[in-house]
């Protein structure tokens, strides 16, 4: 099983922290840059890990909520690569975009 540190690392680690719009055709429109050199208004097609309909086993990856992507109008992620993509599933889902980010990305755990 991956350790909670190991997340944090990854937030820690990664190149991008951003809060995003998602478009009707599920691309995401970057409204705030926490961390990294994207710009407001750049335009991503981010990859997500959904959960798939088997009961999750101690040792799976993290898998993103597709109900709460449903719901949601924003996203706040972690991102790394080129292209950036998602830094292992660290995204939150939100119904609206913030000033600062959701939560301390230097917390141990899954989430932050």
């Amino acid at each position: 099983m991956i350790s909670p540190e190991h997340y944090r690392d990854v937030r820690m680690k990664a190149k991008h922290h951003i809060q995003g719009k998602i478009l009707p055709d599920g691309q995401i429109k970057i409204v705030r840059v926490f961390r990294g050199p994207l710009k407001r208004g750049a335009i991503l097609a981010l990859q997500f890990n959904f959960r798939p309909d088997d009961p999750p086993r101690a040792g799976d990856p993290l898998y993103s909520d597709y109900g709460a992507y449903r719901k949601a109008r924003y996203v706040e992620a972690f991102l790394d690569g080129d292209p950036p993509q998602l830094a292992w599933e660290q995204v939150k889902f939100l119904s609206r975009w913030t000033w600062r980010p959701t939560g301390d990305p230097s917390v141990i755990g899954y989430d932050w």
